[in-house]
């Protein structure tokens, strides 16, 4: 099945997560796939039963981090979820400072979104030292 990140983000960073997921996916070259909601929640679907199992059978969260984000309940749970279930936490700062993280993930190595590239070849390196 692969690699699979969990993208967190605020509604009004929508865009920007798409982006994100993109780059994700193509500069992994497909080892990686991405769950971003309006993607990927069904028209009908129970949207909080589809987090809840996204979130338990991703492999990473990656949280896009801005200022929209820091004043989301749901961003802020989801970083929650993932940190009690053991799960990695990827941060990617949108125009904010690490010193403004959640303490949960303050201790995270953040990447700045315009080094999304660098996160890429991160996350390319870590599957690269898994697979044989």
């Amino acid at each position: 099945m692969g690699y699979r990140v969990f993208i967190s983000h605020a509604s009004k960073d929508r865009w920007i997560a798409r982006q994100v997921a993109r780059a994700i996916e193509v500069g992994s070259s497909g080892r990686v796939t991405t769950f971003l909601d309006d993607k990927d929640i069904d028209v009908g679907a129970r949207i909080r039963e589809t987090i809840r199992r996204e979130l338990q059978g991703c492999d990473a969260l990656v949280v896009l981090y801005s200022s929209a984000a820091a004043q989301r309940d749901w961003v802020k749970a989801e970083i929650g979820a993932a940190w009690v279930l053991g799960k990695p936490i990827h941060v990617l700062l949108d125009k904010i400072d690490s010193r403004e993280l959640p303490d949960v993930v303050s201790d995270f190595k953040p990447f700045d979104l315009n080094d999304i590239d660098r996160y890429v070849e991160a996350i390319n390196a870590v599957l690269d030292s898994v697979t044989p």
